[in-house]
């Protein structure tokens, strides 16, 4: 009541029953005021206050104020809970377009994680792709592409070449994320990405993996193979396509999507003149997938 009475604090309208400091540079004297252990006890508290008052329900705004509280609270153990609220947060918010809220508690998360020694190896780069992609949607490719590349080498670092592969895909399919772009290319780090990833693959890899990742490097190549290199990938995908397709190894509802994705890598390689015969085939390959897939 005397911070309020003094002007310090004044009721959050986003918060029934909850304060906020009337400015922040109040708020920042007196936050920095406060050691970093307690402040993490602090900050676990009130987390576990909400979750005790409210639950863990698909609220937003309860889920929002545990999520943050509980990752700022990592160093008095809550990491791990604060993590999976997070990520949850984040899930939540990009379903209602607000990527700038998500990204926020998934930055919060990958700091989170250094307070969480037995976390699973893989959750590093899994997050780290997870904040790369409302980036981009946010239109922020550097910080993006930042933390795809630091993904990779990190599931790289672990030998663990299903996950490079599927950082080096979502690095691709995040380039796109952003609305305002028509076409997108991951860059010249991103190509070396999928080429790393493929080069790594073991015999037995899925057919489905091995050609999402040739055809990939063909439709993004050309800038940095050359035409004529991104064609060899995209030819040769054809090729072990034609092959599974032959002796049944693929479902028709993969094939029909791997069609489809070899004719969009065949449309980033063809001159202007033939993008209308090629547009069509593509059109023509997805009714088919759709009518596959029912």
């Amino acid at each position: 009541e005397a911070a309020r009475d003094a002007g310090l604090l004044a009721p959050d309208p986003s918060w029934p029953g909850g304060y906020r400091f009337t400015h922040a540079l109040i708020r920042a004297a007196r936050y920095d005021r406060v050691r970093p252990r307690r402040r993490a006890r602090l900050h676990a508290a009130l987390g576990a206050a909400i979750l005790d008052e409210y639950g863990e329900g698909r609220d937003l705004q309860y889920l929002d104020g545990a999520a943050r509280h509980l990752c700022l609270g990592a160093r008095a153990g809550t990491a791990e809970r604060g993590i999976e609220l997070a990520r949850r947060a984040a899930d939540l918010a990009d379903a209602s377009g607000a990527a700038d809220l998500a990204w926020a508690h998934l930055d919060r998360a990958v700091t989170a994680l250094s307070f969480w020694p037995d976390a699973p190896p893989q959750l590093e780069p899994e997050l780290l792709v997870e904040r790369a992609v409302q980036a981009e949607i946010l239109g922020e490719s550097e910080r993006a592409m930042a933390d795809f590349g630091q993904a990779f080498e990190r599931a790289s670092d672990l030998d663990d070449v299903h996950l490079m592969a599927a950082v080096a895909l979502a690095g691709r399919e995040g380039a796109g994320t952003n609305r305002s772009k028509f076409w997108w290319n991951p860059g010249r780090a991103g190509v070396d990405r999928l080429v790393r990833s493929f080069e790594r693959l073991a015999d037995d890899a899925s057919v489905q993996l091995r050609l999402d990742l040739q055809f990939s490097v063909g439709a993004d190549g050309a800038p940095y193979l050359g035409e004529a290199g991104a064609l060899s990938w995209t030819v040769r995908a054809q090729e072990e396509l034609d092959e599974a397709m032959a002796i049944g190894s693929l479902s028709e509802t993969d094939a029909a999507g791997l069609r489809l994705t070899g004719l969009l890598s065949r449309w980033s390689q063809e001159r202007p003149a033939d993008l209308v015969t090629a547009f069509d085939d593509i059109v023509d390959a997805e009714r088919r997938r759709t009518d596959v897939i029912g």
